[in-house]
Order: structure tokens, then C-alpha cells, then sequence
């Protein structure tokens, strides 16, 4: 039997449970490891010999698994030490035993000479989104007009030249959201208020600023190797997810359907996967009026329960194939 190890988190299970259920079905075992739950639930031991590692991961459940019998790794989520009990230990050395687990756990882990499902430090890379969208451009994507960096005038100047502008956030940094949970930025309209503001802004951190494009349609594009599954939605039947379909979530979510996309859009995305060095991304794109389709980015390791639950798509036994595969 073919054992995965998912190196993930305890409150993942919308991507985890359809992927243990496909990997078993093949014959195969994903064996869960809850990285928030490392290092006071779960053990990893490991010895060096030449080239890689020997030893084993135990999982909270006390399963385990012996290094050398791994057959490959879904990278799903590093959230190491999140739950760690925090009576008795002092902030600093919390964060400092939460840093040391990660980079064991990570750089180890990594080493391992087998298939991963992404490899994490491309995966860190492919997360700088000014890194991305240049590779994007690179294999023919069309992205929208795009200004990056801390500079007033030069950013009056990009915003001078455009009809309507959004922002985006660069980086993967957690907010609070309208329902008391933690979210990712939103992409933002930019009005006149905010470019009044914006030079003192720029002084406290760098901006991204686009040129907004007219949409018909939002997909998320899951690319899977080869394979790229694709599923939309109209995010302007609300006003609330006219700029970004995510506003209108719980809303928009179920009516997510299957979308076709043409043979060369789908060959670009592999080819940005391809040039990254990635098997997996979650690309999300624009469909405008005239029928053109805009690249908005690619998340590496991004989600896919909604697509896979809503548009039917057999997400899950694509990545579950592409894990199993020798």
C-alpha cells in the first residue's frame, strides 16, 4: 500500500476527507499530520545518513509511518505549533519552539526524495505574487495593468492613466472578516478618498494597484499536473462581490458550475505551473464582455472543497491520481 503523507491542520477536512476518500479508493493511505498540533501531539524523528533522512512521524491519533516508506507528500498547510498550550510557557519561547518545529519539520520533511505536491520552498516563491505575475506574462497570460511599490508620484501617475483602479493584497496576511473570522485581504475598489490618501499611505507600506476590468464571470481553475478543472460563477448579480466574488462567499459559493476553457488558456496555465515548478495551483480568472480572459494570480495549495462540492468536479481523484502516480 502506497502511504501519502498530508501535512495539514485540524481544522482542515473540506480538501482532506474527499482526498483520503479518492487515495483510498486507489488502494492507497493519506496519513494526516496536523501541523498545529506539532510538536506537543505529534512526534517526528529523524537520523541522518547520506542524501536524506531515516525515521518516522507519529500523528496525534498515534499513527505512524517510517520515513523511507512515505510515497509522496500533499503540502496542504503549515501552521506549526498554533495550538501549542500556552499556561506556563512565556511568549518568547513559544514563538521561538513554534519557529525551531517549523523549520525541522519543514526542511526534513522537504528532503525526502519522493513526489511532492508542492515542493514548499517553490511554493514560497510562487507566493511572491510580484514573482508570479511576471512568470504569467512570461507564458502568454493576460494580466491586468499593474503598479507595485511605496512611491506617491509614480502611483499617481499609474492611477492618472486608468478609468477605474482596485488594490489587492500582496502577501498571504490575515484579517478579520465580516463574520468574526480570519480572511485573506479583499481586492478593494480605489475611489477618490483612497487616492488622496494614498501618498501618506505609501510611507507605512507598499500597494499593488490595477486597473479594475469589466467581468461577466470569476473562475477558479484548479491545476492538477496535466489536468486543469475550471468552475464560475456571475459575481455581479451582488453589489457586495462586484469586485471580488469572495465578498458574496456563502452566497455564491453553491452556485458555482463547470466551465469549459479553451484549449490554449488551459495549456498556459499548465505552462505556468510548468515554469514555477509546481503540480498543483488554484488560478483564478476574468471573463470580460467581449469574451477575453484576464489572470487575476495562482495559489499554491489554494482551495478547492467548494469547486469540488459544487461544480462537481473530481478534484479530489485527479490530485489523489497525480499522488498515487510512480
Amino acid at each position: 500500500m502506497k502511504t501519502i503523507l498530508a501535512v495539514t491542520c485540524s481544522d482542515e477536512d473540506t480538501t482532506f476527507v474527499p482526498l483520503a476518500k479518492a487515495v483510498e479508493a486507489r488502494g492507497g493511505r493519506l496519513l494526516r499530520f496536523d501541523t498545529d498540533r506539532f510538536p506537543h501531539e505529534c512526534q517526528l524523528s529523524g537520523e541522518l545518513v547520506p542524501g536524506t533522512w531515516r525515521g518516522e512521524v507519529v500523528n496525534h491519533l498515534g499513527e505512524r509511518v517510517a520515513l523511507d516508506a512515505l510515497h509522496a507528500v500533499w503540502w496542504r498547510r503549515m501552521r506549526t505549533g498554533l495550538n501549542m498550550p500556552k499556561e506556563g510557557v512565556p511568549p518568547h519561547v513559544r514563538r521561538a519552539a513554534r519557529l525551531e518545529s517549523e523549520v525541522t519539520l519543514e526542511g526534513l520533511i522537504a528532503s525526502l526524495p519522493i513526489q511532492h505536491v508542492d515542493d514548499p520552498f517553490l511554493v514560497h516563491r510562487a507566493e511572491r505574487k510580484a514573482w508570479q505575475f511576471a512568470q504569467a506574462t512570461a507564458v502568454g497570460l493576460h494580466i491586468p495593468e499593474t503598479w507595485l511599490g511605496n512611491a506617491g508620484p509614480s502611483a499617481l501617475r499609474f492611477a492618472g492613466r486608468q478609468d477605474r483602479l482596485i488594490t489587492k493584497g500582496m502577501s498571504l496576511v490575515l484579517i478579520p472578516g465580516p463574520h468574526g473570522n480570519l480572511e485573506t485581504m479583499p481586492t478593494s475598489a480605489v475611489g477618490p478618498e483612497e487616492l488622496e490618501t494614498l501618498p501618506g499611505d505609501l510611507a507605512w507600506s507598499t500597494a499593488c494597484l490595477q486597473a479594475r476590468v469589466d467581468k461577466t464571470m470569476e473562475v477558479r481553475a484548479v491545476v492538477v499536473g496535466d489536468r486543469v478543472l475550471a468552475a464560475g460563477v456571475d459575481s455581479q448579480q451582488l453589489e457586495v462581490s462586484e469586485v471580488d466574488w469572495r465578498e458574496g462567499d456563502f452566497a455564491l459559493m453553491p452556485q458555482f458550475r463547470r466551465v469549459d476553457l479553451p484549449d490554449a488558456l488551459a495549456a498556459k496555465l499548465v505552462a505556468l505551473n510548468r515554469r514555477m515548478g509546481l503540480r498543483y495551483g488554484g488560478a483564478d480568472l476574468i471573463r470580460t464582455p467581449e469574451g477575453e480572459w484576464i489572470f487575476l494570480e495562482i495559489n499554491p495549495g489554494g482551495e478547492w472543497g467548494w469547486v469540488q462540492e459544487f461544480a462537481e468536479l473530481d478534484v479530489a481523484g485527479t490530485l489523489a491520481d497525480l499522488l498515487l502516480a510512480d
